[in-house]
C-alpha cells in the first residue's frame, strides 16, 4: 500500500522558506527547512504520495502575501 502525506500549511510554509514562517512544531519536535528537506526527499524515494490541501495552499498564499520583506 502506498504511503499519503498530507502537507499542511505550516510545514509548506517551512519548506517555501516564506519569511517569519521558517520553523514550527514544539521544542521536542522541532521543524526547519533541512529536515523538511530531508523528510520529503526520503518520502519521494519511498514512493510517498503528496497531497496539498487546497486551505493550505490558500493558508500559504496570504502569508506571503502578508510577509514582511523585500523580495
Amino acid at each position: 500500500m502506498r504511503k499519503i502525506l498530507v502537507i499542511d500549511t505550516s510545514i509548506l510554509c517551512v519548506w517555501l522558506e516564506i519569511p517569519g514562517k521558517t520553523t514550527c512544531g514544539t521544542s521536542n519536535d522541532h521543524w526547519d527547512k533541512v529536515r523538511v528537506d530531508d523528510v520529503i526527499a526520503q518520502e519521494e524515494q519511498q514512493g510517498a504520495m503528496f497531497i496539498l490541501p487546497l486551505a493550505s495552499l490558500i493558508e500559504t498564499g496570504n502569508h506571503i502575501a502578508h510577509a514582511n520583506t523585500k523580495e
